[in-house]
């Protein structure tokens, strides 16, 4: 019975897990990107992604 229930709760919020599950995905993305780059500092550089380019814009502004 549980694996009955489990299946059906899990197939009724497959896309709230995926969404939210993406989401998360993406901040660690995010926190490992700004983490990389205060380690390497204004040394190496790495492919800027969007994100980070739009960091750097922003911070430039300040």
């Amino acid at each position: 019975m549980q694996q009955v229930a489990l299946r059906r709760h899990t197939g009724r919020s497959e896309p709230e897990l995926f969404q939210s599950g993406h989401q998360a995905t993406q901040a660690l993305l995010v926190r490992l990107d700004i983490g990389e780059d205060v380690q390497v500092g204004t040394g190496r550089r790495r492919r800027p992604s969007v994100l980070q380019t739009v960091q750097e814009h922003g911070s430039a502004r300040r």
